[in-house]
Parts: structure tokens; sequence; C-alpha cells
């Protein structure tokens, strides 16, 4: 072969950070000696750990909704003074979760598990869910879990028949109590149950909520127990509340979500440090950003190396794109910068036999993370392969090379790893957006969705009915 790959082997073993069971690689990119001192530099003066640290000290850091931001609060072990009451809320909360959970695995009462939510209500549970099975044993062998979200009815009423539904538990997850497609299924549900005319089963015995205490879901008597949450955990951010820790808990135990968040609090303890050469996620997001407004590569691609990793993307996709997906600056001022980006994978060996084909030899920028486990080695060293062939190339055979990614190693995949993953991507989230100068933790083009559909639903705007009645 005409690639020299001997001279890139001090690079791969050089440009590394080292945490904790994992190294975050960038010897297959440009970054060198002078880029990497401009990172710092601009580390230091758009105060990155400075503005990390101001919001896990609890100040209003959402502006928009006047909200503080306390995910990290969810998984943390101390906390400031000031958000004491909060640090013990959600400490209680979750440590609801595994007492349930518990009383579920010491009987017989159930052993199906429907929850019901979308967005963050629901995509960290099934991530968990789908992540966990490789390798954690469940707390009973014939426990299932079902997730829906979608309002497709006939995909609903397959599920329900499908349930052994006597021994079912249904987790309606709403923070505001109020979600369209979280209350539509519900009310499907209902009428299920008395069609179907099946005796003796009362859904409200059967029947749990993750909400805010003070949404309708809180107030109501639908529910046998409640676990809640509130304003100042964003969807995407709340896989460590109840919302995932319940399913999760209850499928797989307290110990795997345990070991779960303390890979949480290992990569935030090491976004802490200052400097990017020894932060990877504010490495990755410096040189995301850098990628974005100086190479044009308003896409990026992430590819896992494991089949239990198979949501991670999907998951990915909202946590990014939600998050800095924004025209408008922190003040609330209208900005023309590439704020974000295109987000979307795949596990690495399918996307290989599908989409790579336009990674390798297409005329499209682009940004990509590999994510491995020196556990899987058939799977690490494939990924190996794809990273050397689009870095090097071979521009005989028409390979220009030079697509430079970087890659999440770690030596084994478990619930600390990946817990360690979604640490890194919502702390490199929150540098991008400190970059940017947005608020990475609104939403409000869903908001604005979701009024419309809640008007268009009620009937509420009748030049609005109109116009969605013309489709």
């Amino acid at each position: 072969m005409s690639v020299n790959y001997k001279k890139l082997a001090p690079e791969i073993r050089n440009k590394r950070i080292s945490g904790n069971g994992f190294d975050f690689l960038y010897g297959t990119t440009d970054i060198d000696e002078s880029l990497m001192g401009n990172f710092n530099r601009q580390s230091k003066e758009n105060d990155l750990v400075g503005k990390y640290k101001t919001i896990t000290s609890g100040d209003i850091w959402n502006k928009s909704e006047n909200r503080m931001v306390l995910h990290h609060l969810l998984r943390a072990d101390k906390c400031s003074s000031g958000i004491k009451e909060k640090f013990d809320f959600y400490a209680s909360q979750r440590d609801k979760c595994f007492e349930f959970a518990k009383k579920v695995h010491g009987s017989d009462e159930f052993c199906d598990f429907v929850q019901i939510g979308i967005g963050g209500s629901i995509l960290g549970a099934q991530l968990l869910y789908d992540a966990f099975s490789p390798c954690v044993k469940r707390a009973k062998d014939e426990y299932r879990a079902f997730f829906v979200s979608n309002i497709d009815k006939e995909y609903l009423m397959e599920t329900l028949d499908s349930l052994r539904f006597d021994k079912t538990l249904f987790i309606f997850v709403s923070k505001s109590g109020t979600t369209y497609e979280t209350q539509l299924a519900k009310t499907w549900i209902e009428e299920y149950v008395s069609e179907k005319n099946i005796k003796g089963f009362d859904l409200k015995k059967h029947s749990v909520a993750v909400t805010s205490e003070t949404s309708p879901m809180a107030k109501g008597d639908g529910y046998f127990e409640k676990f809640f949450i509130d304003d100042y955990v964003g969807g995407r951010y709340s896989i460590s509340s109840p919302c995932a820790m319940l399913i999760t808990s209850i499928v797989y135990g307290q110990e795997a979500c345990e070991e779960f968040l303390s890979g949480m609090r290992d990569m935030d303890a090491l976004s802490l440090k200052e400097k990017a050469d020894e932060n990877p996620a504010m490495l990755a997001a410096l040189y995301s950003v850098y990628e974005n407004l100086k190479q044009s590569k308003n896409i990026s691609v992430c590819l896992p190396y494991a089949e239990g990793a198979k949501l991670l993307p999907l998951y990915l996709q909202q946590l990014v794109m939600e998050s800095n997906g924004k025209n408008h600056d922190h003040d609330g001022k209208y900005t023309k910068a590439h704020t974000g980006q295109f987000f979307f994978g795949d596990r690495g060996t399918c996307a290989q036999h599908s989409f790579c084909q336009l990674l390798h030899q297409g005329n499209y920028p682009f940004s990509l993370e590999f994510i491995c486990f020196r556990d899987k080695h058939e799977l690490f060293m494939s990924a190996v392969s794809q990273c050397l062939a689009l870095y090097c190339g071979d521009k005989d055979k028409g390979f220009d090379g030079d697509r430079s990614s970087t890659m999440l190693l770690f030596e084994k995949y478990s619930p600390k790893s990946l817990g360690q993953i979604i640490s890194f991507y919502e702390n490199k989230t929150m540098f991008q957006g400190f970059m940017y100068g947005i608020n990475s933790f609104d939403q409000p083009g869903v908001e604005l969705g979701k009024k419309l559909l809640k008007a268009i639903s009620a009937g509420s705007d009748a030049d609005l009915k109109e116009v969605a009645d013309s489709f």
C-alpha cells in the first residue's frame, strides 16, 4: 500500500486525554500545538469552566425561562450550600425510585413495564434499557419493558395486545402533566381496557407517574405512586432523573444505576479542568465549533461500535440539536452564526455498509466521532480501519483522505462507561453553547409546535383550524 501508516503511530499514542478507564484520542485530526494553544486561550478568554461552575452553583442561566440549570445535581455527591434543598430533593426522588424497584423485585405483582412519554421523557429510559442489556443481568428473567412515544394508535394497540395485562405496570412521564401525546396514549389505554372488558383490572392500581409537583398529574388520583422532577432539569438532560432511573432500576437494579451515575460524576469532574488539553468534553466542543465555523463542517456524525448503543445516536441527536439549534444569543438577540450542527449516526459496522461511502468519497465536509470499547475487539478493529481509511486515504484509488475524526475509547463496555459517554456529550454540548453565545437549555421552537398542536386539537382558533383542515 502507498500510505505510510507507521508514521501516524506516534501521533495516535501522544494525542490523547486519559481519564478513568477511557481515552479521548485526537491523533487523526489537524489539531497541532498551535491550534491547541488557541483552544486553551479561547477557554480562558470565554471563561468556559467559570460558566460551568456558575451553572452548578445554582445561578439563573436559562434566562429565557428564568430558570436554574441543575441536571448535574441529579448525580452529584455534593453541592454548594445555596442549592442544598434541591440536592436533597433530587436525592430523595432517586432513593424513592430505588426503594420502589426493591418492592417490585420482592413481589410477583408486575413483570411487564410500559413507559409512556415523548422526547426526554422516554429517550433516556429507552436508551438505557437497550444499552444495559448486554452487560447487566435483569432483576428477574421474565421482566420486559416497552416504550410508547409516537401517537401511532396501531402500534400502541399491538403493544397492549402483547402484554401480560394483569401483571403490567404503566409509567406515565410528563413534567408538565399536560403533554398531548402522553395524555392521548392514556386515553387510548383506558378505551382499550373498557373495550376488551378486562375484568378486575383497575388502571390506577397499575399506573405510576413521573411529573412535577405542581402538575395536573401530581394533583390527580389516577396513579398509585408518584415520582417528582422539576423545571430546572430539561427533558433532554433528565436521564439521571426518575424519567430514566425508575424503569432502569426496576429492570436492572440499583447497583447498575449507581454505576451509571458514578460514570457521569467522573466525566463531570474531568470537565472542570481549565485547559482544553486536559478536558475531553471541552476539547471536543472547541474542535467541533472550529470545524463548524472555520471549516464549514455543519454535519456531525457519531459512530458507536456496540449493538447495545444502537439508540445512542438518536438520543444524542435530540441533546445536540435541541440544545444548540438556536438563532438567538443568550441575551435574546438575533445571531447569524451557524450555531449547532446537523447530527446523525448509527452503529459503526452498520453505517459502514450504508452511509459511510459518502464519508469516504463525498464532497460534504463533516465532523466525526467514533465511540469504541477495547473489550469488543472485533468491533474496535473495524472502527480503527475506518478511522485510518478516512484520515490516510489512498489517492491511487480515489480516496483523498484528510478526513478528521476523534475517538472515545473505553476499556470496557459497562454502565459506568455509558454514564461517562452521556456526561461527555452533555458537557460538550454545554461548552459549545458557551462558545456560540447561546442558551443551550431552552427550546422555543419545540414550544411553538406544542402550542399550535394544542390549539388545533382544541379547535380554539378558527383560522388555524381552517388552515389545518386544508391540508
